[in-house]
């Protein structure tokens, strides 16, 4: 097994977030959805995005308003993890892998808790293994093994061999996509 420290990097991350209030920014600015059912009339905050802005009734106000509606859940998100032998070296106490798992773990961890779905692409230089996302904490622990287990990395990476399956098997249905990689030989 490699050196994954999963419950370490899950408390780091979530002190640190609650430290910086990285959670509720981090789902806000990028794993928001949208939502199409009408909410309410919000004021405006500079940390967001211009286009929530109602104009009419930010001149009827003299103040910034936007609109805010109610935003979508169960989000299916899938993580794109290079798992090439590059992935293997490390100049520091852990391997590049070990560190993308622990990273893996803690942003999975928080968007299980989200009640969004989670699932994943092992890639090398062909697509080793998909998954489907899914809830729970059998998909979290399942991922977690994997990307724990030695034998799932080696091969040169090819990026563009996971970007053409992810363009040709995923569905519209995925809402986003986590790129994990060193992005070496790419």
């Amino acid at each position: 097994k490699l050196n994954v420290d999963v419950p370490r990097a899950i408390t780091e991350f979530e002190s640190a977030a609650k430290e910086f209030e990285l959670k509720e920014k981090l789902y806000r600015i990028i794993f928001r959805g949208k939502g199409l059912e009408f909410d309410k009339y919000r004021d405006y905050s500079p940390d967001e995005d211009a286009t929530n802005i109602d104009w009419r009734a930010s001149m009827r106000a003299n103040k910034l308003i936007a609109k805010q509606y109610i935003e979508e859940r169960d989000l299916n998100i899938v993580f794109a993890i290079d798992v090439s032998e590059n992935m293997l070296l490390g100049s520091s106490a852990k391997l590049k892998c070990e560190y993308s798992a622990e990273l893996v773990a803690a942003l999975a961890h928080l968007m299980i808790n989200a009640n969004d779905k989670v699932g994943f692409v092992l890639f090398s230089d062909k697509v080793n293994q998909f998954i489907p996302p899914k809830g729970g904490n059998n998909q979290f622990y399942f991922l977690m093994d994997v990307l724990a287990d030695p034998l799932t990395y080696g091969g040169s990476s090819n990026m563009k061999a996971m970007l053409d399956f992810l363009l040709d098997y995923l569905s519209e249905s995925i809402d986003a996509v986590v790129i994990i990689s060193d992005f070496i030989k790419a």
